[in-house]
């Protein structure tokens, strides 16, 4: 077909491998949560059989980021923890800003 782009042939094809996929299924007298979890297993057939890839989102890096700072927090914490005896009570919040070195 003349002018049909990469983008509409991919789409056609993943439609119709999804279509033909979910005719060939035969149970109609299941739950809902099995026709759910048919319906994604196909969708998942569909998406090896196009290739299709997920990628990393925008704001992966910053949410990483944020993961590192709260797992160096995590640590300064424990460590207090473990310095302090046992029959002493004491709050986290009391644990200096300049402990969180990174």
């Amino acid at each position: 077909m003349p002018g049909l782009s990469a983008k509409v042939f991919r789409t056609y094809n993943a439609s119709y491998t999804m279509s033909t996929l979910l005719k060939e299924l035969k149970d109609v007298n299941i739950s809902l949560q099995e026709k759910i979890k048919l319906y994604n297993d196909c969708n998942r057939k569909v998406a090896i059989l196009c290739n299709h890839k997920r990628t990393v989102g925008a704001g992966h890096e910053a949410q990483m980021e944020k993961m590192g700072d709260k797992v160096c927090q995590y640590s300064v914490q424990l460590r207090t923890c473990t310095d302090y005896p046992k029959d002493q009570s004491f709050e986290i919040s009391e644990v200096a800003p300049e402990a969180y070195d990174p």
